[in-house]
């Protein structure tokens, strides 16, 4: 009896040891360089009833940051997946807001967007055998926020979707690095406005993560 609950408290022991080197938190910061496209034209009517079309253009690349936080698990020797919860800061954007009139260019506006997001992410990475390296992929769900910088203009959120890829190295058994390209493409709702804003939001970027 004393024999078999020495093997079982080995065996326990074994299992917290495999599931702490296997599972792990982390808490990770990306720095990011993003351009932003509005990618359709709204269709609008004038107080007179002229009608119109209205599109942001020309807007800036910025350089921001994200923050996250998640957990991963083993799925094999060679394959793991993480839950990662997210906020990024996409930055302020500058740019025109060109308006045309029976396909005439009318007016050109300047105009900033600030965009932000909290996103909930599911990330897949193989390991390479013996090398630290890892090839990672990304998809998620959250939600977005645009503001503008003009205050005829209403602000505007919605659910959108995020995808990307990854390659990443273990530094140390506690540090990882990567390097990565992500986009995502979201809908705004606009107060007065009939059309939507689509925006697409395309990144590259590096990280670090800090594994506990």
């Amino acid at each position: 009896m004393k024999k078999a609950l020495i093997i079982l408290a080995l065996g326990v022991l074994s299992a917290n040891v495999s599931a702490k080197e296997g599972e792990y938190w982390y808490v990770g910061l990306d720095i990011l360089n993003t351009k932003v496209k509005h990618s359709n034209k709204l269709n609008l009517v004038a107080s007179d009833g002229t009608p119109y079309t209205e599109q942001i253009k020309n807007l800036s690349k910025e350089t921001s940051f994200g923050l996250n936080i998640g957990r991963q698990v083993p799925l094999s020797s060679n394959l793991a997946c993480a839950l990662e919860f997210e906020y990024i800061n996409f930055g302020s954007y500058s740019g025109t807001q060109d308006l045309v009139v029976n396909n005439i260019p009318y007016e050109s506006n300047a105009i900033g967007v600030d965009l932000t997001t909290f996103n909930l992410n599911l990330k897949p990475k193989y390991y390479v055998p013996g090398m630290g390296l890892y090839l990672g992929a990304l998809i998620g769900v959250g939600g977005y926020r645009m503001e503008f910088s003009q205050a005829s203009t209403s602000s505007g959120s919605t659910t959108g979707f995020n995808y990307g890829l990854e390659l990443g190295y273990a530094v140390s058994p506690v540090f990882d690095v990567s390097l990565g390209y992500r986009a995502a493409v979201a809908s705004f709702e606009v107060a007065n406005v009939k059309d939507d804003y689509e925006m697409d939001i395309t990144s590259f970027y590096f990280g670090g993560k800090y594994k506990f």
